[in-house]
């Protein structure tokens, strides 16, 4: 009995409260009274979300926008990202293909 974390995924737990991430090839077998297993989830899921975790996914021709700590917005382009809380992401990943110009955002919505 226990959790493997296969290549291409990561594993999600919670352990004395605080979330973890399990990587490729970890083996969570004695799970305690303090640790929680939320499940595997594929690396190419564009957001997931773990407790006060956050990871986004944005493919090339992609954008979204996230709000720092300081209350700056800031565009993110192609990457894999992670954010902790107060970070927040402040729209989905959508595609930039259809869009000839600067980006903005409104409403939580990017606009050109």
């Amino acid at each position: 009995v226990g959790h493997r974390v296969l290549p291409g995924h990561i594993g999600l737990l919670t352990c004395k409260g605080a979330p973890q991430i399990a990587g490729v090839g970890q083996h969570m077998t004695q799970l305690n009274m303090t640790t929680t297993w939320h499940g595997t989830y594929a690396l190419s899921e564009k957001i997931i979300e773990h407790e006060n975790l956050t990871i986004v996914n944005v493919g090339s021709n992609e954008g979204a926008f996230m709000q720092d700590e300081r209350h700056r917005i800031m565009p993110l382009g192609p990457g894999r990202y992670v954010m902790k809380e107060p970070c927040v992401l402040l729209t989905e990943v959508v595609s930039t293909m259809a869009r000839d110009g600067a980006y903005g955002l409104k409403n939580g919505k990017m606009i050109e």
